[in-house]
């Protein structure tokens, strides 16, 4: 979930809350200490800079999404699945952070010194709409690094030189992912 101190700040206020932004940044960042959810900063591919003020955050005990979500009847498997993927990144020791180009956004830029690249991740990919929709940010990066869509597809194939995972055969098991 994209997350801002002010969106959240705005959101108590208006619901009745009065909280001051400081406050509302003390509790996130014990919450981000305490290691329950961790923070993925966004990154202006265009600008080439940190944006430091709105971020996303990914929960680090998936266990934890029923309790917070307050979906017990339906799971999110898109979210769940770049959660995962999130995480999976972090413990291999990459840098991760959300890319942002224009109003395209992926869902991350993974760097390793000078390696590079990006990400896309989705629970299935059943359409060619939703096709179109997670190739589209990764067809608009030229600058020639690695581009890949993780999926719970069972069958990968790539097109458009973008390589296609599944989960956990090829990206939790398998070598598929490189820098």
């Amino acid at each position: 979930q994209k997350i801002s101190y002010d969106s959240i700040t705005e959101f108590l206020n208006k619901n009745g809350l009065k909280v001051k932004r400081d406050t509302v940044k003390r509790y996130l960042d014990l919450i981000f200490s305490s290691n329950i959810s961790s923070k993925c900063r966004r990154y202006d591919v265009v600008g080439k800079k940190t944006l430091n003020t709105i971020y996303k955050s990914y929960l680090t005990d998936l266990a934890l999404h029923t309790f917070t979500s307050g979906k017990k009847d339906r799971l999110d498997y898109g979210m769940l699945i770049e959660n995962v993927v999130y995480n999976e990144l972090i413990s291999r020791g990459y840098t991760v952070t959300v890319g942002k180009k224009g109003s395209k956004e992926i869902d991350f830029m993974v760097t390793d010194g000078m390696r590079k690249a990006y990400i896309q991740t989705v629970y299935l990919m059943p359409t060619k709409d939703v096709v179109d929709r997670e190739e589209g940010p990764l067809l608009a990066m030229k600058d020639g690094f690695p581009k890949y869509i993780i999926s719970m597809d069972p069958i990968t194939v790539s097109s458009n030189g973008i390589i296609r995972l599944n989960l956990v055969e090829d990206f939790l098991l398998g070598d598929g992912f490189k820098l």
